[in-house]
């Protein structure tokens, strides 16, 4: 799915492939835990997280990966190290089906992420 176009989250991943379902689900609720002030919606084709109406977080199912957009771009790299493993762009980690998530790295870019002030 490249981009979806659910009207809520929970119509995303109920149309997300079986193999992928956990994992998203997974990321939900991560999201909604470590960003709970945070707004959740759908936008361009995928969950994303809002704070002050700026995109903090998203996550999208890709056809080779699981795609995390993050909406501060340094914070990335102030943890390069940490991702040296994971294919990434300027906002972006992409897991390709067969790599593993690093679920502790998820949750304390989440929880710096909440803690920056939107850009």
């Amino acid at each position: 799915m490249v981009q979806s176009q659910a009207a809520t989250v929970d119509a995303y991943l109920a149309e997300v492939s079986p193999a992928r379902e956990p994992q998203l689900i997974r990321l939900r609720e991560i999201a909604r835990r470590v960003l709970a002030d945070h707004h959740e919606r759908m936008l361009w084709g995928r969950p994303t997280y809002l704070r002050h109406g700026r995109a903090i977080f998203g996550f999208a199912e890709q056809k080779q990966y699981v795609s995390l957009y993050f909406g501060d771009h340094e914070l990335l790299d102030d943890h390069g190290e940490s991702l040296s493993r994971v294919r990434r762009s300027k906002g972006c980690l992409r897991y390709r089906k067969s790599a593993p998530i690093d679920w502790a790295v998820i949750e304390r870019l989440l929880a710096e992420a909440a803690l920056r002030e939107p850009t």
